[in-house]
């Protein structure tokens, strides 16, 4: 009780219940299509609720959504894959690079080939975010 909220949405869902009515829109939100959910997004009122579904759409079709919030959750995204120096808890592009370096310098030969493949997708990956 006495601690600082993370900054965090994966560390903060379990601080609090979500109210009745924010769980029958989160079933209403699984079962309708996907036409139909930004507008129950904005019906939620939990913010962490809130944040989850938003992501959720972003990676599962952001064709649907309006080009200001996909450019929103684009910039969010990227920061958060691209960020540099800092104790996150999850794994970052520079994390997943340096221990990919390091899986390949101890490799046998037929690795080599699916850790090459991770190299470039990585380089791709970082290219779309940019």
């Amino acid at each position: 009780a006495d601690r600082e909220p993370s900054p965090y949405v994966e560390k903060r869902i379990y601080e609090g219940f979500p109210s009745s009515s924010d769980q029958i829109l989160m079933r209403e939100f699984h079962e309708v299509a996907w036409t139909k959910r930004t507008q129950l997004i904005d019906q939620i009122a939990d913010p962490r609720l809130k944040e989850l579904a938003w992501r959720l759409f972003y990676f599962e079709h952001p064709e649907l959504l309006p080009p200001d919030k996909v450019n929103d959750l684009r910039k969010w995204h990227a920061e958060r894959v691209l960020i540099e120096g800092e104790a996150v808890p999850w794994t970052t592009l520079g994390k997943a690079t340096k221990e990919l370096k390091t899986l390949l310098a101890d490799t046998t030969p037929g690795e080599v080939k699916l850790l090459d493949e991770l190299k470039t997708y990585y380089s791709a990956f970082k290219e779309t975010l940019q």
